[in-house]
Formats: C-alpha cells, structure tokens, sequence
C-alpha cells in the first residue's frame, strides 16, 4: 500500500510480513534501529506507525508530560491581547480615513458597518481581498467566502449568486476589485434576470496588482461601470458621499 501511494515498486516489508498491529514493541525498536539508514527510503524505512511509536516512547522519557492549564498561557495570551490591540489602533487610522481616492481599509470599514452580524460576504480579488481579510469580521461560522489563492481570482460574483439562492433570507455582499469582477462581470446580468438581490462593492484601482504607481504592465485599463447595467448602482469617488446603507436601499 504505501509503495503503491508514493509511486515506488510494490516492495514488501520483508521484516515484518504480518500486519503492523500484531508486531511486538520489542520487534517494532529493533526493527528502527536496525534500518535507520535504509538503502531504499519507501522500502526498508520504518514503517510510519512503528516510528511514530519509537519516537513517543523516546519523548516520553526524554520529556516527562507536565500538566498544562490555561494558567500556563495566561502571559502569552495577554502580550498577544496587547499587540491585538495596538495593530487595531494603528489600522483604525486607516479605517477612518477620508482621503480620496478613498483607501481599500475605508472601503472595508463601511462594509464592515452596514453589514448584518449573520450577513454571508465573498470577497475576491487581489488588494482588496487582502484588506478585506484584516478588517472585515465574520461572526457566524460559514458565512465567509474568499477566493482563496490568487489563481482563483473571478469566482466572487458566482459565490455571491450561489448563496443567494441557497440562503435568499440572508444579507448576501459581493465584495470584488474590478478586475476579478471583470472576469465573470456576466454573473450580474444573471443576478438580475432571476430577482436576487445581491450586494456587490467593487473596489477600483484600475488595473491588475496593487500597484500605485501603475508601473506594471496592465495597470493603467480604465474603469467598469456596472452602475450602468440596469438596476441601482452608484458610482462613489469620495467616502463621505454616500453611506452603504443609502447605496444599498
């Protein structure tokens, strides 16, 4: 089974020819100490249970168990208590800031203050879907959908659409930056044509990456409009303007 798993010749274990259960401890050490450098690594190695067994007893007399209670953390949990909230006062500068063009951590802060404690939210992209990470709570289990690494950039509007339909008495926001909005842009239409109401911010740089000096190739393309598509949308340059509960109603 494990040469067969690891791609290698079906080899077998010639030292031990019954299952790994009914080999006695003593067979077990000996067996480890007699083939710690194997001339085939998925042939004559320890089987993985057996080390595993003789590296626990090796511990075990090495390090005797102590008796770990949540006392025994309670400085650690308190230096990472502090530093929590020193980096949440550093971001709420961030947060709150109404410069313009309006800051990916503003953006998040507003979503942050409208949204429902039970709202199901998708983010996706690539800048905002690491800002959204850092400022944007969840409070119930199950109700966050990211795209995950980078490479399934485009799935945010889909997801949005899905759980819509799975959950249509929740509070559904699609949170996208424009270009993994671009990639399935025709998910709105769909959105629309069968009645569900989805939320969706997208945050605007531009172009591709996070690049504000638009020195990268495919950083300078414009802008997309979906406000134009048909149902209410607005087009929001500075924070204070509209706040998303008026966007939203």
């Amino acid at each position: 089974m494990m040469c067969r798993v690891l791609g290698m010749p079906n080899y077998k274990f010639v030292a031990i020819g019954h299952p790994i259960s009914s080999a006695s401890q003593e067979t077990l050490a000996g067996y480890a100490r007699t083939t710690w450098l194997p001339r085939y690594f998925a042939v004559r190695v320890t089987p993985f249970r057996s080390l595993m067994w003789v590296l626990s007893r090796w511990l075990e007399k090495a390090h005797p168990a102590k008796k770990v209670t949540p006392a025994h953390y309670e400085s650690w949990r308190e230096r990472l208590r502090i530093r929590n909230v020193q980096k949440m006062a550093e971001a709420e500068q961030y947060l709150s800031t109404s410069q313009s063009p309006i800051h990916p951590l503003r953006l998040c802060k507003e979503i942050r203050d409208f949204m429902d404690r039970d709202c199901i939210l998708c983010v996706d992209g690539q800048e905002i879907l690491n800002y959204g990470r850092q400022a944007i709570p969840q409070f119930t289990a199950r109700h966050r959908i990211n795209s995950g690494a980078f490479g399934t950039m485009g799935v945010g509007m889909p997801f949005g659409v899905g759980a819509k339909v799975a959950k249509p008495d929740k509070q559904v926001i699609v949170l996208h930056g424009d270009r993994s909005f671009g990639m399935n842009a025709m998910e709105f239409n769909t959105a629309m044509r069968h009645n569900l109401p989805v939320l969706t911010v997208i945050s605007q740089n531009g172009g591709w990456t996070s690049d504000p000096n638009k020195e990268k190739p495919g950083r300078d393309l414009g802008y997309p409009r979906p406000d134009k598509f048909g149902e209410h949308g607005e087009y929001v340059t500075k924070p204070d303007d509209h706040p998303p509960g008026a966007r939203a109603g």
